[in-house]
């Protein structure tokens, strides 16, 4: 049995300052005619039906995109932890505690990952009791990669109150499980963080290896 598509939700992690790129929305950073947004969008929506985007600023810009918007629930926090829970918080919300949803999550800069993440982590996370279910590139753990179970909330939030910021803090104390995923060109799981960064995915996009 593998996981339908109204149970996923894809929460694109556009919450960052993006302070080494100038306090861009790196979101809206464009790579071969596209916005990095655009191109997480276009790979995820042939598996996820429905997208939130998890925001702290700029709320107007991402409404072109159609989709929800989820801010933070608490100021005092910070990092892409309080960016989940809040979604979690959301779904809660509007669908109740005896639904079965899972989360799946994306850095809002990084435009490409394997073809094989989304359908991956969605079976992972159907198959076995889990709390998350990360992505591995390499020797390099991507925890911002990864699908979560809605019923992990009370989980995320008692960790959240105890000064927690990332979900690779809080992984040994869920039950989880790391798949690993063989880039298939050096554009997958390429995180867009300095003004290199893009020029070179944007010389990859015109002149892959």
């Amino acid at each position: 049995m593998s996981v339908s598509r109204n149970q996923s939700i894809g929460l694109i992690l556009a919450g960052g300052k993006g302070s080494r790129m100038g306090f861009k929305d790196k979101p809206f950073l464009r790579i071969g005619g596209r916005t990095i947004a655009q191109w997480i969008l276009s790979q995820s929506e042939k598996h996820i039906d429905e997208f939130l985007f998890s925001l702290k600023r700029n709320h107007i810009k991402y409404h072109q995109f159609g989709h929800k918007i989820v801010c933070d629930i608490s100021e005092l926090s910070t990092g892409p932890l309080i960016g989940i829970y809040s979604a979690m918080e959301f779904l809660y919300q509007e669908r109740g505690p005896n639904e079965s949803t899972f989360i799946l999550t994306f850095p809002g800069d990084v435009p490409f990952f394997p073809e094989t993440l989304i359908p991956t982590l969605m079976h992972r996370i159907e198959k076995s009791p889990l709390d998350v279910v990360v992505a591995r590139s390499e020797q390099h753990l991507q925890p911002l990669f990864a699908a979560w179970t809605l019923s992990a909330r009370e989980k995320v939030k008692k960790f959240i109150n105890k000064g927690f910021v990332g979900p690779r803090q809080i992984l040994p104390h869920l039950n989880h499980q790391v798949v690993f995923f063989e880039a298939q060109s050096e554009l997958e799981f390429l995180n867009i963080n300095t003004e290199q960064d893009l020029e070179t995915a944007q010389y990859l996009t015109t002149n892959p290896l």
